[in-house]
């Protein structure tokens, strides 16, 4: 191997990084948002809120990306987001420096007992 590392195995990397954000911008705004709720079991979460770059982040957690890799998330990661907090899942708290998004008393049962999905299906 090389000082600099394996170029294969960086453009491998890369490559699947850019499949799964295509993957993930490619969901409806419900199907994602169902799909970041299980942020909320990370660590990040245990210690307050998340924030939009920690939904990003968590989002491709399996995989070694960079900030920078996640930009094509953030509109989409931000509608699912909207729609969690229409479904009462969600609240968003915002203080300067910035917001967090904390699981509603809702939220947690939905996610306890994985009835997610039907909450953003019959949310308003």
């Amino acid at each position: 191997m090389s000082l600099f590392g394996n170029k294969d195995e960086k453009a491998a990397q890369q490559a699947a990084t850019k499949a799964e954000v295509d993957r993930l911008t490619a969901l409806p705004a419900a199907e994602l948002a169902a799909e970041l709720m299980g942020a909320f079991a990370s660590e990040d979460a245990k210690s307050g809120g998340l924030n939009d770059l920690q939904f990003s982040m968590w989002a491709v957690k399996d995989l070694k990306a960079k900030t920078s890799d996640t930009i094509a998330l953030r509109e989409p990661i931000r509608e699912a987001l909207q729609a969690l907090e229409h479904a009462g899942l969600v609240v968003r708290t915002v203080q300067r420096g910035g917001g967090w998004l904390n699981l509603t008393r809702e939220g947690k049962t939905a996610l306890a007992e994985n009835t997610v999905r039907d909450e953003l299906a019959t949310a308003p």
